[in-house]
């Protein structure tokens, strides 16, 4: 039994019309939990009955996978949905089986691979291979194929349902990549119409001050926001279901940086040995008006610190 051979991935029951002698006897199993990539083999017993005998069998106790080889971690929707992620990339969960690490891997200075990397049971983060409802899902990065965007995020934690991250020894219907094989389901719809809408804020108003802030707080403003809805198109047969989520990000940065001062401004500069300001030999005033081309300086004088030091 495999996750699709009954209604849904879940809880569910496997239900035969017969299974024992009895013309009208029927055999039940419920309470099978099955997770996307998982089988689980459930043996039922043929006893003769009478006629009109049913035998219901409750399974409460998780399966032991006693078919395959090979070692996942489910991530569940409960996990998905409840547990805190800074920026709502539901990527981060890998980490929560055992020999996963997140893994930054960018070039310095460049834009390249975008989204976060993983390295799982010591493989290199270009060597994982993701898939979504059992289509490859990869990225535009250079350096990983590691799905994201340019929020640095794996947006839409509405939209995903479950996912599972196989580390090794999986069976020969995974393959194309020797990392581990990260299986995603996403939400479908339901007999009901169901919806949410969000959005979450963050900005410069509600942050302290950096270090290296000696003026004003830079300005940052993040907005994320976003609905999902579903519900049925034919009632037990045809389901619909959208997600959209959108990553507004503004940000400025504190860059140290050494600028002129104001006696520079003049034309002034401070002799070596004694540290007194004087004009500058063969100055060119017009040469001055490029001054204005650097902000004006909003911290301590770095000369003032170098002739004490001197001194």
């Amino acid at each position: 039994m495999r996750p699709g051979d009954g209604d849904h991935i879940g809880k569910s029951g496997g239900r035969l019309g017969r299974c024992g002698w009895g013309s009208n006897r029927r055999c039940e199993k419920t309470g099978i939990n099955l997770a996307v990539g998982q089988e689980a083999v459930v043996n039922l017993k043929l006893e003769v009955g009478e006629l009109t005998q049913e035998v219901t069998v409750s399974l409460e106790t998780p399966l032991v996978d006693t078919t395959t080889a090979s070692v996942a971690g489910l991530v569940g929707e409960r996990e998905v949905k409840d547990l805190p992620l800074n920026g709502r990339s539901f990527d981060n969960l890998i980490t929560l089986n055992p020999g996963a690490i997140n893994y930054t891997y960018k070039s310095p200075g460049t834009v390249t691979s975008q989204g976060n990397t993983f390295s799982v049971a010591g493989r290199r983060p270009l060597e994982n291979l993701f898939l979504m409802n059992g289509i490859e899902y990869t990225g535009s990065s250079q350096l990983s194929i590691t799905p994201g965007g340019v929020s640095g995020n794996l947006l839409g934690i509405d939209a995903v349902r479950e996912f599972n991250v196989l580390t090794g020894t999986y069976s020969a219907e995974y393959g194309k990549r020797a990392g581990a094989q990260v299986t995603v389901v996403t939400q479908s719809g339901t007999n009901q119409f169901h919806g949410s809408v969000f959005e979450f804020l963050r900005n410069s108003a509600l942050d302290a001050r950096n270090f290296f802030d000696q003026g004003a707080i830079a300005p940052f403003r993040r907005n994320q926001f976003g609905a999902s809805a579903g519900g049925p198109v034919k009632k037990d047969r045809v389901f619909l279901f959208g997600n959209y989520e959108g990553f507004r990000h503004r940000l400025g940065i504190s860059s140290p940086s050494v600028v002129p001062d104001q006696e520079a401004r003049q034309g002034r500069l401070p002799n070596p040995a004694t540290g007194a300001y004087a004009t500058v030999p063969n100055l060119r005033p017009e040469m001055l008006n490029y001054m204005q081309l650097w902000p004006q300086p909003n911290g301590p004088e770095i000369m003032v610190q170098f002739r004490h030091r001197q001194g």
